[in-house]
């Protein structure tokens, strides 16, 4: 044994140190071993018998699966229930079929729609429902441009005409724009006098042809020159008179009508008279005359 601080060597028995005078230190004794003792390391698994281990719980997962399931099938049958509930209560009887209806019958008249509709007598809700277009007014009178008066709803209303598809007035029954050809028959032949009303030429006429639009007329028709003052191998335009007249017999236009070239005695031209501005709502007359 040595000495801890000199390194001096001791007695067995020393509590002091001869050399360096330094007290002993007693080392502690270690307790005896108990040769039954097995050592064991701190991550070592205890030594369980299988047979004693607690069995896992195989039930929590087969509930929460039947949980789920339960919800899945049953929200919506509830939801279902639910609404079937606030049906009944909201609309008793008339869920699947309304019960006997009211039949509403508003006519028309000139100054509102008609409708028809069906009304659960229960629910009060509208089955079917349509409409029908205002009727005409029932005028006083069946002219137009003054002013009228409808004998069912009293509005009063100055009238303009109204074209159906035939071209008549739907109010008054008048005819739209339209010519008449008048000509004496028994005279076959147009003349043109000069300034000094010397005959200078004459023509003949095929049948005029009339073409209506909205306010004018078209006039076809064919010349054929019958006699020229300078002769035969010479030639000059083919003329025609033409006079419009009104319903009211007032002459409202009035011209001359030329064949389309020169042209001498024996050959034929096409002419073509155009009136313009004309009343779409008028009854016109043309008459074919001499030119003076």
């Amino acid at each position: 044994m040595n000495c801890q601080n000199c390194n001096h060597p001791l007695g067995e028995k020393s509590k002091f140190c001869p050399e360096c005078g330094a007290k002993l230190l007693s080392e502690p004794t270690p307790p005896p071993i108990d040769p039954s003792f097995t050592f064991v390391p701190p991550d070592a698994q205890p030594n369980t018998p299988m047979e004693n281990a607690p069995e896992p719980n195989e039930n929590k997962p087969k509930k929460k699966k039947s949980l789920k399931l339960l919800l899945i099938i049953g929200l919506p049958i509830l939801s279902i229930i639910i609404i079937f509930v606030l049906l009944l209560i909201i609309n008793p009887g008339c869920m699947f079929r309304h019960a006997e209806s009211n039949h509403i019958i508003i006519n028309s008249t000139c100054t509102q729609e008609g409708s028809e509709k069906y009304i659960c007598k229960d629910c009060e809700i509208v089955i079917a429902e349509w409409t029908s277009d205002k009727l005409d007014h029932t005028w006083d009178t069946v002219s137009c441009d003054v002013d009228h008066t409808c004998v069912t709803c009293g509005t009063k209303q100055k009238l303009s005409h109204s074209e159906n598809s035939d071209g008549v007035c739907r109010y008054c029954g008048k005819q739209s724009l339209s010519v008449t050809i008048k000509r004496n028959l028994n005279d076959l032949f147009i003349y043109e006098y000069d300034y000094s009303n010397n005959l200078s030429s004459a023509v003949s006429i095929s049948d005029p042809i009339v073409t209506t639009y909205t306010d004018s007329i078209a006039v076809n028709y064919t010349i054929t020159k019958i006699y020229d003052k300078y002769g035969d191998n010479n030639s000059s335009y083919g003329k025609v008179g033409w006079k419009l007249y009104n319903s009211k017999g007032v002459v409202v236009n009035s011209g001359t009508g030329y064949s389309k070239g020169q042209i001498m005695v024996g050959e034929t031209s096409d002419a073509l008279i155009v009136i313009q501005y004309l009343d779409h709502w008028e009854q016109y007359t043309l008459e074919i005359t001499n030119v003076s």
